[in-house]
């Protein structure tokens, strides 16, 4: 993330001839090796991850009343409702109480 700021920083002066924007320069090398780790490391494990269909299923059948929760809250607050996520979270508590889906 520094190294990220001092780029950024450098920017703004990349018109003037001084050594204003060297430093970052410099470590341009050291950047890219980071990306080159975090790729590799994020590729092993992405390739450990399973699907386990069962346990998916249980959980969205547990939510499924409360699905629309999320999305209902954003279009809530694009539209301009005051409180939109106190709003949406007091419905989801009254559906959780009467056993029905959000909004119902």
């Amino acid at each position: 993330m520094p190294r990220m700021v001092t780029a950024y920083a450098d920017q703004i002066s990349e018109h003037q001839r001084d050594l204003t924007g060297s430093a970052s320069g410099r470590f341009m090398l050291e950047s890219l090796a980071a990306i080159v780790i975090a790729s590799d490391r994020l590729s092993r494990v992405m390739d450990r991850i399973a699907v386990d269909k069962e346990k998916l299923s249980r959980n969205f059948s547990m939510s499924r009343r409360k699905i629309v929760a999320e999305p209902l809250y954003l279009l809530l607050a694009y539209y301009g409702h005051p409180d939109a996520h106190e709003f949406v979270r007091k419905l989801t508590v009254e559906a959780d109480k009467s056993n029905q889906d959000v909004g119902k």
